[in-house]
């Protein structure tokens, strides 16, 4: 099994590693297992820009995807206004 990575937030999380995302049903930041990536293509259909989504696994069959944008390291924590 080996030690988990930890994502520091500049890369591409690795399949594996955990990572924030926001549940609005629970109104907060949930811890989520990376499972993979789907790359779509600009939705103005720039060749030059693509959307990246990362598939993330609950842990209990549940899976979500969100934009790479949206998913945090385990360290990270919103700012407090």
């Amino acid at each position: 099994m080996g030690m988990k990575q930890i994502w520091d937030g500049e890369q591409l999380p690795p399949v594996g590693c955990e990572v924030l995302i926001h549940l609005a049903s629970l109104g907060r930041w949930v811890p989520h297992t990376v499972s993979g990536y789907d790359i779509q293509p600009h939705l103005d259909g720039d060749d030059a820009y693509h959307r990246i989504f990362i598939t993330v696994d609950c842990g209990h069959g549940v899976i979500n995807q969100r934009l790479l944008r949206d998913v945090r390291p385990l360290h990270w924590r919103e700012e407090v206004k």
